[in-house]
């Protein structure tokens, strides 16, 4: 049971003010919303075999912190770093600025704490219009947050989520003939991606289907479940073992509509598929010691992929 404590107005300001700052999350900033049809591989016929639609867990991210409602002090902390995005910045150098039909640009970020993650791959461009270079986007908030940002495996390789059923699979495939041409392109994106130390490449993506106090109690969610998008890389393992044993249990409480791929595979075996990836696609290793593999998981407090039973 939660313990009151009266005595907390009491406290000297700049300990009240640490107090609110520790409660804050800290998130994925997703620059543009995930399309579930797309994230899971499914073609159009499919597509109501997702498991989730994401759209949902993208909304709660993108909401002010929990403890912005609590009072104008809190409220002042929150607001010290954090605020709702724009789309137009006027401090973003032009070459940076990238627009899609997918902006997540009403999301609330935080440039202290967050870390910019971006949803879109080539597989984006048959449905929405975009303009700019999302690469560069992402590097400059990356950047201006000294953060670590993440992309997703099909935006190194659209291959890597052909249309299939929804129990996904991270096993290698057989890379395709590698030609020794590297165009202007490539070494563009060679260039932007060595700007930054480190990125993290989502291989795979696990919604989390709990109540939100059972989402609390484990702190997985951050302090007050209100960061329900996690980038959790594939050698923080003891972390990684915590999200799957949640996401086991929740999914094994009731019968789901559709099933997930909770097969726990290990780092080396996602260390090995993204070189492959990046080696296959760049001609050269180069990238290799800065890209690192990750799982994302997000957490659904709506249940919608648990049956109801009459």
């Amino acid at each position: 049971m939660p313990v009151a404590f009266h005595l907390f107005t009491q406290l000297p300001t700049e300990l009240r003010l640490k107090v609110w700052r520790y409660c804050l999350p800290h998130r994925v900033c997703e620059l543009d919303q995930p399309v579930d049809r797309i994230v899971f591989g499914l073609d159009d016929d499919n597509s109501s075999l997702a498991p989730c639609r994401l759209y949902q867990t993208t909304y709660q991210n993108g909401r002010p912190p929990l403890i912005s409602h609590v009072c104008r002090e809190s409220r002042f902390v929150a607001t010290r770093s954090g605020g709702f995005a724009t789309v137009c910045d006027p401090d973003r150098p032009l070459d940076t600025q990238w627009i899609s039909g997918t902006d997540n640009s009403d999301a609330w970020f935080d440039t202290t704490r967050d870390s910019p993650h971006l949803n879109w791959t080539r597989e984006y461009e048959a449905d929405y219009d975009y303009s700019g270079d999302s690469l560069q986007c992402v590097v400059w908030e990356a950047l201006r947050m000294s953060a670590t940002p993440s992309i997703m495996l099909t935006y190194l390789d659209p291959a890597a989520n052909e249309p299939h059923a929804p129990r996904l699979s991270l096993q290698s495939q057989p890379a395709s003939p590698v030609h020794k041409v590297v165009t202007p392109d490539d070494l563009k994106a060679i260039n932007a991606y060595k700007q930054l130390p480190a990125w993290l490449v989502v291989m795979q993506v696990i919604v989390v289907h709990a109540h939100p106090h059972e989402a609390i109690a484990t702190g997985l969610f951050g302090l007050l479940g209100d960061a329900p998008v996690q980038v959790v890389p594939a050698s923080a393992q003891d972390k990684l073992d915590r999200f799957y044993d949640l996401a086991e249990d929740c999914e094994g409480k009731q019968p789901v509509t559709v099933a997930q791929d909770l097969t726990r595979r290990s780092a080396d075996s996602m260390r090995q598929r993204l070189r492959r990836v990046i080696t296959t696609k760049f001609h050269s290793d180069e990238l290799t010691t800065i890209m690192h593999p990750a799982i994302m998981f997000r957490l659904c407090a709506r249940m919608c992929n648990h049956r109801v039973e009459t």
